[in-house]
C-alpha cells in the first residue's frame, strides 16, 4: 500500500443489541465509532436517499430548464413589442404595424404573436 492510504478499521466487535440484531462497532484511525446495525437495511436507506436526491436534481434541472424557457418566451415577447413601438422608416413597415395596433385588442395572444411576427419578417425580407 502507498504511503497515503490510511488504516481503515483498528478494532471491529461483533455484539447483539437489544432486539438481537448482530451489530458490529468499527473504531477507525482518527478515533471514531461507526455502529452499523442491518447492513442491509442501511444500504437500502442509502439506495432511497441517492435515489430521492437524484429525483431532487432532476426536478431542479427541470424547473431550471422550464425556466429558461419561460425567459426565452419572454425575450421573443420584448422583441415583438418593441417592434410595434418603434417609429418605422419605411412607409410600408408603418403601415403593417398600424393595420396590426387597429385590431389589436380583438385579437388572442396568440393570433397577435402570429401576425407580429409574419409582419417581421415580411420587413426583413424586404
Amino acid at each position: 500500500m502507498s504511503g497515503s492510504t490510511k488504516a481503515v478499521a483498528q478494532r471491529i466487535s461483533v455484539f447483539a443489541d437489544s432486539r438481537g440484531n448482530t451489530c458490529s462497532e468499527e473504531d477507525d484511525s482518527e478515533g471514531r465509532y461507526v455502529l452499523f446495525t442491518d447492513h442491509a437495511a442501511e444500504i437500502a436507506r442509502l439506495r432511497a436517499e441517492l435515489e430521492n436526491a437524484a429525483a431532487a436534481a432532476l426536478a431542479n434541472m427541470s424547473l431550471a430548464c422550464e425556466k429558461e424557457r419561460e425567459a426565452d418566451a419572454l425575450r421573443v415577447d420584448a422583441m415583438r413589442y418593441r417592434w410595434l413601438c418603434e417609429d418605422h422608416a419605411d412607409a410600408a413597415t408603418r403601415r403593417r404595424r398600424n393595420d396590426l395596433l387597429e385590431y389589436f385588442r380583438v385579437r388572442s395572444y396568440s393570433t397577435n404573436s402570429t401576425a407580429i411576427d409574419a409582419a417581421i419578417s415580411m420587413g426583413a425580407d424586404a
